[in-house]
């Protein structure tokens, strides 16, 4: 009768077999994932920078969650300076391309 407590060969190399399989899809993904930021940043940094100005606002609303936990009536609102809601004005249509591209529409 064959140990039960130590894995079979071929399910070991069956295993070893599927982690890797995992391993090159998760290299192949990070590469295309990285080719396409860096395309994207080529083509409009403007637009990358105001994306990443917008995702912090939303970011540190996030943070104050609490504060609206504890009073629901204010809600959850973010807000810019007006220098920035100009700059971001100024590059919106890039922004919305960009979203765009990350299935977003806007």
């Amino acid at each position: 009768m064959p140990d039960q407590t130590k894995p079979q060969t071929s399910e070991v190399s069956k295993l070893k077999g599927a982690l890797i399989t995992v391993a090159k899809d998760v290299d192949i993904a990070a590469t295309d994932a990285l080719k396409f930021l860096s395309g994207v940043e080529k083509k409009s940094p403007a637009a990358v920078a105001a994306f990443g100005v917008v995702l912090g606002a939303v970011a540190k609303g996030l943070g104050d969650v609490q504060t609206v936990a504890t009073n629901p009536a204010q809600g959850f609102s973010v807000s810019f300076d007006a220098a920035t809601a100009a700059d971001l004005k100024g590059v919106w249509t890039d922004v919305v391309a960009l979203a765009a591209t990350l299935g977003i529409k806007l």
